[in-house]
């Protein structure tokens, strides 16, 4: 059986009052286990519909959410994902925003743990803003308190941003 951290990479985990959450920065910042008094809250059955295309588990959803009508002109097949959203009839190779798929710089301490990511922060070759459309600067925050998990992000860009 493999490790958490040979499938998501480097992990972070926080433990709090019987509260225990994992957030995986190298795959979009996302919460990849999260537990309440040791009864798992993610549903693991869709752990690979998480590693192929970012479907299920925690993704997050930065800086827009649905679905764009103009795309950069690029060759989105050299992003492994889009073959999956292809299949299941979607259109934009980024349908929730290029947080997901990307790499996030981060830092911890012993209850938190605070991603970074910019539209100059790549994936492949591909500057993030590029990707989007537009630049961004984004931080997020997990963060367990007496026994809760807070979740904060906090995000300015050239356009409007959605997150989640």
């Amino acid at each position: 059986m493999r490790t958490i951290e040979e499938v998501y990479g480097e992990c972070v985990a926080l433990s709090d009052d019987g509260v225990d959450a994992v957030v995986a920065p190298g795959m979009g910042m996302s919460l990849i286990r999260f537990s309440v008094g040791g009864e798992q809250l993610l549903d693991l059955d869709r752990e690979q519909a998480f590693l192929d295309y970012r479907k299920g588990l925690g993704p997050i959803i930065l800086p827009f959410f649905g679905q764009r009508k103009i795309f950069p002109q690029l060759d989105y097949d050299i992003f492994a994902h889009v073959e999956h959203l292809r299949k299941s009839n979607v259109r934009d190779p980024f349908q929730h925003g290029v947080g997901r798929y990307a790499s996030w710089t981060f830092t911890e301490d012993k209850n938190s743990v605070t991603g970074y990511l910019r539209g100059d922060d790549r994936l492949h070759d591909c500057e993030l803003r590029d990707l989007s459309g537009f630049d961004f600067t984004a931080s997020l925050t997990y963060s367990l308190v007496g026994g809760t998990l807070e979740i904060s992000f906090d995000v300015t860009a050239d356009n409007p941003v959605a997150t989640g």
